[in-house]
């Protein structure tokens, strides 16, 4: 088992936020409920959801996150994950590190300073949409 860091490393990792680094985590903590609000108001839209499929009839990665997004507000979550798995992730993911940005925006404090974890996790997300696509991509042939 891994000793604990230095009480220098880990009072760095809770190191004062510039008012820029507040601010920015503020907006970006609001992106996941945005998403999901305007998910329903697109689908009601008379336009094309996907430009690639347009262009390529083929689905791109992030094919039916509309709809994900759309069923993850009614609660649905059987449905958005059936509608794209990696989008349903993605979304959960955003709003966990959404409420942390949110928390670090109120306090000024940097919470959680393990990025490296952030970036493990989205990069797991991104891994679950390629996926996800390629298994599409070869149920088209």
């Amino acid at each position: 088992m891994a000793a604990l860091p230095p009480l220098k490393a880990r009072s760095a990792r809770l190191a004062s936020l510039s008012p820029a680094q507040r601010q920015w985590r503020g907006l970006a903590a609001l992106a996941a409920p945005l998403s999901l609000v305007a998910a329903p108001v697109v689908l009601r839209l008379d336009v094309p959801l996907c430009l690639f499929r347009a262009a390529t009839s083929l689905p791109c990665p992030l094919c039916g996150g509309i709809h994900a997004g759309a069923a993850l507000t009614q609660g649905e979550w059987l449905v958005a994950w059936q509608a794209n798995p990696g989008v349903t992730l993605g979304l959960s993911l955003a709003a966990i590190h959404g409420s942390v940005l949110l928390i670090e925006a109120a306090t000024g404090k940097r919470r959680w300073g393990a990025s490296g974890l952030w970036r493990q996790a989205w990069l797991g997300v991104a891994l679950v949409l390629l996926f996800d696509w390629s298994l599409r991509l070869l149920s088209r042939l």
